[in-house]
């Protein structure tokens, strides 16, 4: 009997170590738990140095709020340009460290430092534009910097998957929407080398690639909760990196599809007009 109960116990013990190793495995699959950020290799193009407040520290708004003083004092759209461009380098190397320190609420808001922080400079030269001023200079300057901050978040993004992975490219394609807004100033010559370049890049592809995980970072939310049914804060980022992805998406196939419209309707109206010319040679 007793020899039947050892047999019994030591057959359960083996079926649940094997059950939790194969969960683990399918957790780590899903999650990107592979993936430890301080493994990254970071790119050595970036040279700059972090501010003197890292994302991580409670007074990291202290930083933002310097940043826009220095700002300030800028008053052409030139100084305004190399004032971003050096910003822009540091949230790189503040990425780097988060990174190092594999802290994910700390990458989590460097990213998005890195995200707002192109956003308004897109804006700023946009509206000194609207304003009459010549940003070509400026432009230049700010193209160069956002090239580099998705070309460094490119080949991080090659190297993590899972959660990590979706917030880099969710950041990527951000980047690329206000790099986009950046060109339109650039001159002519200029934007039809970016222009060529990202169409050999595929812009699309972050997109396709990303939303492509959507499935599996829906379910790594869901193994990732804890009995209050309660998501990580890694989950959390991810799903609001997803949600943006999807924003995005639908953006660009709805101008797309605003586009073939347009294409389509000036194509009939062609074709209009050569029928009415042709009716009057009839007459």
């Amino acid at each position: 009997m007793g020899k039947k109960v050892l047999i019994v116990f030591f057959g359960i013990s083996i079926f649940l170590l094997v059950a939790s190793s194969s969960f683990a495995h399918h957790k780590a699959r899903v999650l990107g738990e592979s993936t430890q950020a301080a493994d990254l290799v970071f790119p050595n193009t970036v040279t700059a140095g972090p501010g003197f407040i890292l994302p991580d520290s409670p007074f990291f708004v202290l930083d933002n709020i310097w940043q826009k003083l220095k700002l300030v004092t800028a008053f052409s759209p030139e100084a305004k340009a190399k004032i971003r461009a050096q910003i822009a380098g540091e949230r790189l190397a503040e990425l780097r460290i988060m990174l190092s320190r594999n802290n994910p609420e700390g990458i989590a808001t460097a990213l998005s430092q890195i995200e707002s922080d192109a956003t308004l400079a897109a804006k700023e030269l946009s509206d000194a534009s609207a304003s009459g001023e010549n940003v070509e200079e400026a432009a230049k300057e700010l193209n160069e910097a956002i090239k580099l901050q998705r070309e460094v978040l490119g080949i991080l993004s090659g190297q993590t998957r899972g959660f990590l992975r979706l917030e880099i490219k969710a950041a990527r394609e951000s980047l690329r929407s206000s790099k986009v807004e950046v060109e339109d100033e650039l001159p002519e010559e200029l934007l039809e080398d970016e222009i060529n370049e990202a169409e050999e890049e595929g812009f699309d592809e972050d997109i396709e690639d990303a939303l492509e995980l959507t499935e599996d970072i829906e379910d790594g939310i869901e193994l990732d909760e804890d009995e209050d049914g309660e998501a990580s804060g890694e989950a959390k980022n991810a799903t609001e990196s997803l949600k943006k992805l999807q924003d995005i998406a639908n953006e660009q196939k709805s101008e797309v599809s605003n586009s073939e419209s347009s294409n389509s309707g000036s194509s009939g109206s062609g074709s209009g007009s050569s029928g009415s010319g042709k009716g009057s040679d009839d007459d």
